[in-house]
């Protein structure tokens, strides 16, 4: 019977360190799936990474663009003259401006 008894205590303890194993292996798991420098945190910050890249290519291209409209407006006269004419409705002397309405309206 004493054998019995220390058999039970055996696998008692036995199953307690079973236990606590699982309990750890699960902990671990967690934190390396959720903790902060876990997986998801990781796949998060790549998305964010990719959002980011292509958001700065549409600004370089942007701000392409305006370096261009300015090297334009420094030395283009016919570019001077075309904004000028587009944006604040300027015209040259003795020309005339003809404007025509809708008539379906």
């Amino acid at each position: 019977m004493a054998d019995n008894s220390e058999k039970k205590a055996q696998q008692s303890l036995w199953n307690s360190r079973v236990a606590l194993l699982t309990v750890l292996v699960l902990v671990g798991l967690s934190m390396a799936l959720f903790g902060d420098k876990g997986v998801v945190r990781l796949h998060h910050v790549r998305r964010q990474q990719q959002q980011l890249g292509e958001q700065l290519r549409q600004l370089e291209a942007v701000n392409d663009g305006l370096k261009q409209q300015l090297d334009a407006l420094q030395h283009d006269d016919r570019y001077i003259e075309r904004v000028a004419r587009t944006r604040l409705g300027l015209v040259r002397e003795g020309e005339f401006v003809y404007q025509f309405t809708d008539s379906a309206r």
